[in-house]
């Protein structure tokens, strides 16, 4: 599913884990992209993850967001 999206990691260089993850379909239609305002805007991602780490060094799920119809795009529909 991964190999879809384009968009950013963070990586605890100590720990080794994904602290964040931000993506968006890899592959949009130009409509698509014109349909988001001017031209600057950024369109919310598909996915965005975020972990937090506790006083104990544990990392936990801290945010998890995944918008379906944006996330489709970058899918199958045997994917879905």
């Amino acid at each position: 599913m991964l190999h879809n999206l384009g968009g950013e990691i963070w990586i605890d260089a100590q720990e080794r884990i994904v602290t964040r993850l931000v993506g968006w379909p890899a592959v949009e239609k130009a409509s698509d992209q014109n349909a988001t305002g001017t031209s600057g805007e950024t369109p919310p991602p598909a996915v965005y993850v975020e972990m937090l780490r506790l006083p104990t060094g544990v990392w936990l799920p801290h945010v998890s967001r995944i918008n379906r119809s944006r996330l489709s795009k970058a899918l199958r529909r045997d994917q879905l």
